[in-house]
């Protein structure tokens, strides 16, 4: 793992989100972007590979960009150490010109569901080829 790709994450207990923005402005921090809607979707195989060996592979869109991002499997430790390799894709985000409705939230699978109007043309499940037997 090269030492220039590692993510080191740590996480800090807090009472409440204003008692976050009250410590972060006693320090004399101040807002410098607004908050955004981010949207992250995860991949995985069927089998989950990466998530059963602690790796992730997000795609995520924000402000009209999109980043793709690995992350490897963590280094036992105090604190949460990984590789991770971004690239941003070579495309924007154009949903807010087409017409296509925001994300909705992903099934029990982190699958997103299809879009309303592509329900009419998912598959329906074909019928038994012959009645079930009487118990």
């Amino acid at each position: 793992m090269s030492q220039g790709n590692v993510e080191t994450e740590i996480k800090l207990p807090i009472a409440s989100p204003e008692d976050a923005n009250r410590r972060i402005g006693a320090l004399a921090f101040r807002l410098k972007t607004p908050r955004a809607f981010e949207s992250n979707v995860l991949y995985d195989t069927a089998g989950g590979a990466l998530r059963g060996s602690g790796c992730l592979l997000r795609l995520r869109e924000s402000g009209g960009s999109a980043i793709l991002t690995y992350k490897g499997r963590g280094q036992a430790g105090k604190y949460k150490v990984r590789e991770e390799l971004e690239t941003p894709l070579g495309w924007q985000w154009k949903e807010r010109y087409t017409g296509v409705n925001a994300p909705r939230p992903p099934m029990g699978n982190g699958t997103p569901p299809p879009p309303s109007d592509d329900k009419a043309n998912v598959m329906k499940k074909p019928p038994p080829k012959r009645p079930p037997p009487p118990l």
